[in-house]
């Protein structure tokens, strides 16, 4: 589960419209952050096994909040709320998996080129980034080779009805192998699925993909994967 980025910045525009203060704001995260809590409480109480929850990016070290000229302001709001989901996450006492995308943002904007990026300050491209394509980018080819590394994550919870018959036999070898058997039901089984991986662009007409998929949990054994692929334009 992931949450809270709108917001604060929901909260952040009125704040800067006049129509809230500051310690408005807080309160408002506090509360964005205790209704998170409370639907990880929902999922759980209704069967969820595996539940993976990111806390929020230092978005005062994102390019918004640099060129905000409030960025120190951001980044203290970012961990107030992580704060308060940690504590509220922490009173639910059950098995969680958590993500510290703030974190590894700041790893990431420490060292960019660890991560496959060569600028991690300022924007990459000249509209919104839901907006963003190909052709709005700042630097096109400012990447080299090897160019727009796009990382991704996946985390889910599947459920597996598996209620087909087997049958389960046994016997004596001094019977010489003649045994009886009966049916049995196959019980459902629930895992997480968890995937990462990237695509990057090779050159300008190929793009290359990798990811590792594994399972936890798994009744019949866990398993994992890796896939390698290229897209070709036609």
């Amino acid at each position: 589960m992931w949450a809270g980025a709108n917001d604060l910045f929901f909260q952040l525009g009125l704040a800067q419209a006049g129509a809230i203060s500051a310690t408005d704001v807080q309160t408002n995260l506090a509360t964005a952050a205790t209704q998170l809590v409370q639907q990880v409480a929902i999922l759980n109480a209704a069967g969820a096994r595996y539940i993976v929850v990111f806390n929020l990016p230092d978005v005062g070290s994102t390019p918004f909040g640099r060129s905000s000229g409030q960025g120190a302001t951001i980044s203290a709001l970012s961990s107030f709320f992580n704060s308060t989901l940690s504590a509220g996450l922490d009173s639910l006492h059950i098995d969680l998996i958590r993500l510290n995308i703030f974190s590894l943002l700041n790893e990431v904007v420490a060292d960019p080129a660890a991560y496959g990026f060569v600028n991690a300050t300022s924007p990459a491209c000249t509209v919104a980034s839901l907006l963003c394509t190909s052709s709005t980018l700042v630097a096109p080819n400012a990447s080299g080779v090897f160019g727009r590394l796009r990382p991704f994550a996946r985390v889910t919870w599947e459920k597996e009805y598996d209620n087909d018959e087997r049958m389960v036999r046994a016997g004596l070898v001094s019977t010489g192998g003649v045994g009886f058997g009966r049916p049995a039901l196959r019980p459902d089984d629930s895992y997480a699925l968890i995937g990462i991986g990237a695509s990057a662009d090779l050159g300008n007409r190929f793009v290359a993909f990798a990811s590792v998929n594994a399972t936890a949990g798994k009744n019949d054994g866990n398993y994992q994967a890796v896939t390698l692929s290229l897209r070709l334009p036609l």
